[in-house]
């Protein structure tokens, strides 16, 4: 948190309308937001300030969103990082890199939706402390879009507790 108590997000997209809505709608939830326009950008920013939250697009050129989650708990296990995708979700919950997010978002979801999300993340402590942890009993990040009437289901058709 800064000193006004708004959290610090870093929020990574290679879109720019993508990346502008996004630092909008966190703006409008009370967060201050440093939005990088790639994976690199991101990285870097962690180096100039503590975040409590980052948010990253998956697919990116050069370094995506998967390689970005992972140096990102590779430098501060704790964080949490929220993924935001375009892509389909059997692609996503099949990802060999999955344990590497905290909760995944997919595209297209509204203020309410992100806003969840946030806060679920946030308010939620990290595995390390001693705490339960931000996923489901199956290991999978929460899909935080939850409130919707389908069941969740982990890549081999489990059901995962919401």
């Amino acid at each position: 948190m800064n000193a006004a108590g708004r959290h610090r997000v870093l929020l990574v997209d290679d879109n720019a309308l993508a990346l502008e809505v996004m630092t909008r709608m966190l703006t409008l939830l009370g967060c201050e937001v440093t939005a990088a326009a790639d994976a690199h950008a991101g990285l870097k920013g962690m180096e100039c300030g503590e975040y409590a939250l980052v948010v990253t697009d998956l697919q990116m050129p050069g370094m995506d969103g998967w390689e970005l989650c992972r140096r990102v708990k590779r430098r501060r296990p704790g964080l949490p990082v929220l993924a935001i995708t375009g892509q389909d979700r059997e692609t996503v919950l099949g990802h060999k890199e999955l344990s590497r997010i905290d909760g995944v978002l997919f595209k297209p979801f509204d203020l309410q939706v992100l806003g969840r999300a946030v806060r679920t993340l946030l308010a939620t402590p990290a595995p390390e402390q001693g705490n339960r942890p931000r996923r489901t009993a199956d290991g999978a990040p929460r899909d935080l879009a939850a409130g919707r009437s389908e069941e969740h289901r982990d890549p081999r058709g489990t059901p995962c507790p919401r």
